[in-house]
């Protein structure tokens, strides 16, 4: 029963460092591939398939809600990877602690 259990642990851990080296691999390839997003998108490295990886240009467009620490930090709305309309920030109790209006021209990181 030892030695199964041994066996078992050491096919999982076999099979980490590989999954992981060739993740790494797909990383390093995909990265000299030097991708350029468009304005308002942005590069983002996923899984793809069963042990492919693969690298995206992703475009902000609709609305974003953010949580920090159990509670909405943050909320507003992408339009074509430009902030627009009112964003608000809240404190740790939900109140507003600030809004902001945005125009869709510029699209400012916080």
């Amino acid at each position: 029963m030892k030695t199964a259990m041994h066996a078992l642990m050491f096919m999982i851990f076999f099979w980490a460092i590989v999954a992981c080296s060739k993740r790494n691999e797909d990383y390093e390839l995909l990265t000299r591939k030097n991708i350029q997003c468009p304005d308002g998108a942005h590069l983002q490295y996923r899984g793809w398939g069963k042990s492919g990886s693969m690298a995206v240009c992703l475009l902000k467009h609709g609305p974003i809600v953010v949580a920090e620490h159990g509670h909405i930090i943050m909320e507003g709305q992408y339009a074509k990877g430009k902030k627009v309309g009112e964003w608000r920030w809240f404190d740790a109790s939900g109140n507003i602690e600030r809004t902001e209006w945005y125009d869709g021209t510029v699209d400012r990181e916080n």
